[in-house]
């Protein structure tokens, strides 16, 4: 008997940035619930991107609030965050407001952490930032307090970094025992390590550019599982991955030249642009379903989606007609 497919599911990056109302926000994440995506995630900056439209001065929401009002007027979807800047927020007060909007939401939270990495920002609001590996070490303190602060009646912890005393987080969230625990990164090592001892997804980010490159990553991650007693099966793998959906060759190239800014924007240094194009979701539907499933082999089970065209294409729409529902 042939094993069980796994269940693959799609999440959207919100268009968080470069709004001056919210009511464009809102209108995005129950087109999104409508249209059968599983969850919405928003990023954790607090400047706008230098190399956009604004640039610095870009407006951009708020990561947690923005989740939270959204859980309001939604019904199903899921919310998230890729990722949280530890830096930016006292762990016992997050463990508070993350369980806060896990009950506002009927438990619909994925509670993705990281530990920072852009400088300028953590200096323009007065964050230290220190090297990465005190930042890492930072990480596992916080998240050992999170964790805590959901569970316990009164939690304790004094560690290098942080230190609580009997804190109480009430209400509990309203999943158990927690909200999934998300960490994000791609150090082999040091952040791998957490995600083995720590958390219930990992994310590999936008740079990884193909299946061959996810794999050798997931391979490294399942050999910290290894190492720490944990069997990799029960680690869920996710990819922040960008997408441009054409419903032809013409409209896909159209795409890709309108869009070539946030194209590049990772490509690595010395791979042309149709090589690099090949490990991306971009291209019609069916050149999608093919290289989803590619990813699918090598072990990914949730892909959270970035479409640079959302308000002037349909890559969104035509995903979730064409691309998705050969998968759900």
């Amino acid at each position: 008997m042939q094993p069980s497919p796994p269940i693959v599911r799609f999440g959207v990056v919100l268009p968080q940035d470069g709004q001056d109302s919210f009511a464009p926000v809102a209108e995005f994440a129950k087109k999104c619930e409508e249209m059968g995506y599983y969850s919405v995630y928003t990023m954790d900056h607090l400047l706008g991107f230098a190399d956009r439209i604004g640039g610095l001065e870009r407006p951009i929401f708020e990561c947690l609030t923005t989740i939270s009002a959204l859980s309001t007027i939604t019904q199903k979807i899921r919310f998230g965050v890729l990722t949280i800047c530890n830096s930016y927020r006292n762990p016992a007060l997050l463990a508070k407001v993350a369980s806060s909007i896990d009950v506002i939401s009927n438990g619909r939270l994925e509670f993705g952490i990281g530990a920072g990495w852009w400088e300028d920002e953590h200096s323009a609001y007065g964050f230290e930032f220190p090297k990465i590996s005190n930042r890492i070490a930072r990480l596992e303190e916080a998240v050992k307090i999170v964790k805590l602060m959901w569970t316990e009646e009164r939690a304790s912890f004094q560690g290098r970094f942080y230190r609580i005393s009997n804190a109480i987080c009430n209400p509990k969230p309203a999943q158990k025992p927690y909200p999934p625990i998300i960490i994000g990164g791609t150090g082999e090592k040091l952040t791998f390590s957490l995600v083995a001892r720590f958390a219930e997804m990992c994310n590999f980010g936008r740079q990884i550019d193909s299946p061959e490159a996810y794999r050798e990553k997931a391979e490294i991650l399942e050999e910290r599982c290894r190492e720490v007693g944990r069997d990799p099966a029960t680690l869920a793998k996710t990819w922040l991955c960008m997408s441009l959906v054409g419903e032809n060759e013409h409209s896909v190239n159209k795409l890709v030249k309108r869009y070539s800014h946030e194209v590049n924007r990772f490509r690595p240094d010395g791979v042309e642009l149709d090589d690099y194009l090949k490990g991306l979701i971009v291209g019609t539907p069916d050149e999608c379903v093919e290289k989803l499933r590619q990813y699918v082999k090598v072990g990914v089970t949730y892909f959270m989606l970035y479409f640079p065209d959302v308000g002037e294409g349909n890559s969104r729409e035509l995903f979730a007609s064409s691309v998705m529902n050969q998968f759900i």
